[in-house]
């Protein structure tokens, strides 16, 4: 009987050192990360905006250059840190690269800001992007939104939020 009680717990001990070995030898899962610009649509439905993925790599560029360089000028238009800019610029739904897009632009202020400073901002962001020569990229001022850091809303489009 203590001869048969050890076979057993030896093969035990051997499936469960086997059992340890595989799972130890399978591919840890890395959590992804999907980021995905979502519409909202006027009958509460939601539509996702392609990715820049689906650009080319010129229009994408181009993208990513204009938003680094905007976040600069308008660090400076308001004498902050590059840091406390932050901006987005996006293709809007249907659209092409090289044709109309859209723009959410967040800045780290408290309080709101001057209507002549969100005025000489929207001036900028439009004067840049619409520059001769460049991708023939369309902005209007009805496809800027601007928050502060609590994701309140300073200007929507041609409605703006500043008493």
């Amino acid at each position: 009987m203590k001869k048969s009680t050890k076979v057993i717990l030896s093969i035990l001990c051997i499936i469960l050192f086997l059992a340890v070995g595989f799972i130890l030898k399978q591919p840890a899962k890395v959590p992804g990360v999907k980021v995905e610009m979502t519409e909202v649509l006027p009958n509460g439905q939601s539509k996702v905006i392609p990715p820049f993925m689906s650009m080319n790599e010129e229009d994408l560029r181009w993208i990513l250059e204009k938003q680094t360089l905007l976040e600069e000028l308008i660090a400076d238009k308001m004498a902050t840190d590059r840091d406390k800019v932050r901006i987005h610029l996006g293709t809007e739904p249907g659209g092409d690269a090289a044709d109309i897009l859209s723009c959410a632009i967040t800045l780290a202020v408290e309080q709101g800001l001057k209507e002549e400073t969100l005025n000489a901002i929207l001036d900028l962001i439009v004067e840049e992007v619409s520059e001769a020569g460049t991708q023939h990229a369309v902005l209007r001022k009805e496809d800027i939104i601007i928050m502060n850091g609590k994701g309140e809303v300073l200007f929507s489009g041609d409605e703006q939020l500043l008493p």
